[in-house]
């Protein structure tokens, strides 16, 4: 084999090695979520299932919120610009969201109302890991709340 032969070769190889690479730590990371997901006891399915809105109300909103987003594209690319046309819409989207936003947060609230502190610092650590996107959040939760941690 010639020399430039070898580099391509080398090259193609290392590259398929990646890809295989990348492909594998998805298919782990999905597998783990599904694991998570079949050990779910039949309480924290039950917590999730209060947290989710109804399908009729999610309908609603996702027509709402198509309507809305149609509105503000008629308002972009109409001839001439109408500024007011476009803060209003703006508005009405942003009030949307907004107000998805507050329901989640109360249905949230009542819901935790319900659970044991013991849950409640459960489901906290669920949260945090999910926002956070690493896997050891709890444990650096738990080591900076140690009080032998702080030497103030």
């Amino acid at each position: 084999m010639t020399k430039i032969i070898k580099i391509i070769f080398t090259l193609s190889l290392l590259l398929n090695l990646t890809f295989i690479g990348f492909v594998s730590a998805d298919y782990y990371k999905k597998y783990q979520h599904s694991k998570v997901s079949k050990i779910m006891d039949e309480r924290t399915r039950d917590i999730v299932s209060k947290l989710k809105p109804p399908r009729s109300k999610i309908k609603e909103r996702m027509q709402l919120m198509r309507k809305n987003r149609a509105a503000l594209k008629d308002v972009i690319s109409a001839e001439e610009f109408d500024l007011n046309a476009y803060q209003n819409t703006i508005d009405k989207i942003m009030n949307q969201k907004d107000e998805m936003a507050r329901a989640r947060a109360n249905k949230m609230g009542e819901t935790i109302l319900q659970l044991s502190q013991e849950d409640r610092i459960s489901l906290s650590n669920h949260m945090l890991k999910r926002m956070s996107g690493h896997k050891n959040t709890e444990e650096r939760s738990r080591k900076r709340s140690d009080p032998r941690r702080n030497h103030q």
